[in-house]
């Protein structure tokens, strides 16, 4: 969701990167690819595979384990 200075909701988008599908309250003109390097340029990570993203996630588990 996209805020204004009121913490009132102006705009909010939902992608899903498994199906492709895009809602919004408003009209958008980026493309899913656009959305992907947007948020991975935000530490948001998007995989194109599902067992990257498995692997990912279970090694941040494992740095997690070690640093206790």
């Amino acid at each position: 969701a996209f805020l204004n200075k009121q913490d009132s909701i102006v705009n909010w988008i939902s992608v899903c990167f498994e199906c492709g599908n895009v809602e919004s309250s408003k009209n958008y003109l980026a493309s899913m690819e656009n959305f992907k390097e947007f948020f991975n340029k935000i530490g948001l990570k998007v995989f194109d595979f599902p067992e990257d993203h498995a692997a990912y996630y279970d090694s941040l588990n494992q740095v997690k384990k070690h640093r206790r």
